[in-house]
């Protein structure tokens, strides 16, 4: 079985993948950089997380190109990020845990800083 029919297979029914944007963004250094991150918390359908890469900050929003049944409307001519995308990486089939550290609130944040012993007002 080629690999799109393999995908398209063993995706079948699944959508998580299809719902959300991140983007990678420089590790936090400065109590301005914290605060930006404060920032992006207080925000809806906005999580923060650490993985092996760094820091990303991911956006739950549902990709416009799927149907009513979670099927890809596209997926012959879909992006190429789409097309590479292996199950390796997948939260539900893959090996696990995405990332070491996942903030949802403020509140999150500032519990891992404190634990890192990161004091805020001693940052420049």
């Amino acid at each position: 079985m080629n690999s799109d029919k393999k995908n398209k297979n063993l995706c079948k029914g699944c959508t998580l993948c299809c719902e959300y944007v991140t983007i990678e963004f420089d590790t936090p250094e400065t109590k301005e950089d914290y605060e930006e991150v404060i920032w992006m918390l207080m925000h809806e359908n906005v999580t923060v997380y650490i993985d092996e890469d760094g820091w990303n900050v991911e956006f739950k929003t549902p990709c416009m190109a799927l149907d009513e049944k979670g099927l890809c409307k596209i997926y012959p001519e879909r992006p190429e990020i789409c097309k590479k995308y292996s199950q390796d990486d997948c939260i539900k089939h893959g090996d696990g845990d995405f990332c070491s550290y996942l903030f949802k609130t403020k509140e999150d944040l500032l519990k891992y800083l404190k634990e890192k012993k990161i004091n805020l007002d001693k940052l420049k």
